[in-house]
């Protein structure tokens, strides 16, 4: 996968629906919210295939030619939840979703499977699971992983727990030890000045 860290906010767009959502990696995979995972005809235009859904209730799941869902849901708190418990089963879903793209290439690989993943706003919950893919898929630091997708998706804010597991998970995936962080603890207080 490549993706480069210029790459202009792009919300989605099609000839006839916009929707909110953004495509974080080309053809592949979008981040949104709970209002965009709703309109099924604009997720059909976007052809997305598949579904992480972190917010609770998959609004097509039984539709004839609708999306594969996988559901994780959890709370958008600042304590209790252990994002990074979540993060396995999300990658095994997005990992699944790739090789069946390999391994089915039908229409001369025309068809492309593409994932939406939502929470309720598409702030906080699907941000931090889609920073972390991006991470593991780059062997980025959190800091690189976090531009990139605000980039793309202006209005990210993955809460301040949230962020300290992602620097605990860069730790894991990069080595080193805290004073190693792409990001300094006073810095997870304001998304927003990080540059």
């Amino acid at each position: 996968m490549s993706m480069t860290m210029n790459s202009k906010a792009r919300k989605a767009t099609t000839n006839t629906v916009n929707i909110d959502c953004s495509e974080i990696i080309d053809n592949f995979l979008f981040l949104g919210s709970a209002q965009a995972a709703k309109n099924l005809h604009g997720l059909q235009q976007l052809q997305v295939t598949h579904v992480l859904n972190l917010a609770g209730k998959n609004y097509h799941e039984n539709v004839m030619g609708g999306p594969t869902y996988q559901k994780l849901h959890f709370e958008d708190c600042t304590e209790g939840v252990d994002l990074l418990s979540k993060l396995p089963l999300a990658f095994q879903f997005f990992d699944t979703v790739k090789q069946q793209q390999s391994s089915s290439s039908t229409n001369n690989g025309k068809q492309k499977n593409k994932v939406f993943v939502h929470c309720s706003g598409g702030v906080s919950r699907s941000p931090s699971i889609v920073i972390a893919y991006v991470m593991r898929e780059n062997r980025w630091t959190l800091r690189q992983s976090f531009l990139y997708v605000r980039q793309r998706r202006p209005g990210i804010k993955p809460n301040v727990s949230f962020m300290q597991q992602l620097l605990q998970f860069e730790r894991e995936l990069l080595g080193g030890d805290e004073s190693a962080n792409s990001i300094r603890e006073h810095e997870l207080r304001n998304l927003s000045k990080l540059n």
